[in-house]
């Protein structure tokens, strides 16, 4: 069985067995993943983590807490930021 490609990726940063900005690496950095939007989420809203982040490949990152108070915007936010990327790959081509 083939397992279907991912639409996007969402990346927890305190995940249990791995650190979230060595999957994000990860994907930026492998040619067979690179293409998928990948967003982080976040316990804190802090700046630095952010950006680095954002430099490890997200396309934007989510907090947690936001998440929990104002999930439906949040999901909105994200679906946004998705179809903008999807706009400018290979998918918005068709």
């Amino acid at each position: 069985h083939m397992l279907a490609e991912p639409y996007l990726a969402l990346v927890d940063l305190t995940l249990e067995d791995s650190s979230g900005l060595t999957v994000l690496r990860h994907i930026s950095h492998d040619e067979s993943l690179n293409h998928i939007p990948s967003f982080a989420i976040l316990s804190s809203s802090n700046e630095q983590d952010r950006q680095m982040c954002l430099d490890y490949g997200a396309l934007a990152c989510l907090a947690k807490s936001a998440m929990i108070h104002n999930a439906v915007n949040e999901v909105r936010r994200m679906h946004v930021l998705w179809c903008s990327y999807l706009t400018e790959t290979r998918w918005g081509d068709g």
